[in-house]
């Protein structure tokens, strides 16, 4: 849980270093003193108890009730994190015993979900108040995140662009399961996603934001390219890019790829990859 810490003072540095009137500074230290106690309190965090996330919300909440909005955007970066963590330990807990876990994500015969019962009942209610839900991803149980919860509980307090990123993750959430089973998303909706995020960064150049979006790109870019196996698929992805978002950056990596397999160009399309790998834009070489 250092990381989280560490994650507070950085941020802390930014905040504190961004006015430079006595008043401000003064507020910006009562701030920072704020980010930091809650730090130390993420650090401190019970990583076995999935209610230690309710437990984070309500101290986020005593500490930044009538903070600044930066300084709330920055905490809620600290408990995004935590909140992940959490997430990745529950991930592996289910796996272990996915004979059990995976009645959470059946369906009966009318393709309904079934109900849990007992402890499983139990445990999968203290899921859903933490902001947790057990889904299938490509046939693996997976604990996801629900950003219903972060909304619900935490846009009052951050600045516009965190809210609108909190909504971005809400609807790409529910466009994306179907009876907590991942779906491959609409190529329409994929490439909104893309460009929304393209967008993001430019319109908030200074945002905490910035690397988990430039992150969150190279993952969908990548998946993109991945669902070129799905040839009518991958056309209306492309072809949608072209009608609605001709000139952005995406498009811009998109158009020469798509040409290339178009054109059966295997050396073009495998060169551009690369380049693009080189460059940060995808997770890998070859996808």
């Amino acid at each position: 849980m250092f990381k989280y810490l560490y994650r507070a003072v950085c941020l802390f540095a930014v905040v504190f270093y961004s006015c430079n009137t006595a008043d401000s500074r003064r507020k910006t230290s009562q701030a920072g003193e704020g980010i930091e106690q809650y730090a130390l309190f993420i650090s401190a965090v019970d990583t076995t108890n999935v209610k230690s996330v309710s437990t984070a919300t309500a101290q986020y909440r005593k500490l930044f009730f009538s903070a600044r909005k930066d300084s709330c955007d920055a905490a809620f970066m600290l408990f995004e994190g935590c909140w992940q963590f959490h997430a990745q330990r529950l991930t592996r807990l289910v796996r272990q015993d996915t004979a059990l876990y995976a009645r959470l994500v059946a369906l009966d015969e009318y393709g309904t979900q079934v109900e849990a019962t007992g402890a499983l009942k139990q445990f999968n209610d203290q899921l859903q108040e933490n902001g947790y839900r057990v889904v299938l991803i490509n046939d693996v149980l997976t604990v996801e995140r629900n950003w219903n919860f972060a909304v619900a509980r935490f846009s009052r307090f951050v600045t516009a662009e965190m809210t609108e990123y909190m909504n971005q993750k809400s609807r790409e959430n529910a466009e994306r399961y179907r009876q907590r089973i991942m779906i491959k998303p609409a190529p329409e909706k994929m490439i909104d996603g893309l460009v929304w995020r393209e967008k993001f960064n430019e319109r908030y150049t200074g945002t905490l934001l910035r690397n988990t979006i430039k992150e969150e790109q190279r993952v969908l870019l990548s998946e993109l390219i991945i669902n070129r196996t799905d040839a009518a698929w991958f056309s209306a992805a492309c072809n949608w890019l072209e009608k609605q978002y001709a000139g952005t950056a995406t498009h811009k990596i998109i158009a020469p790829y798509y040409r290339a397999i178009q054109q059966h160009n295997t050396q073009m399309a495998e060169a551009l990859l690369d380049r693009y790998y080189k460059q940060g834009y995808i997770t890998a070489a070859r996808l």
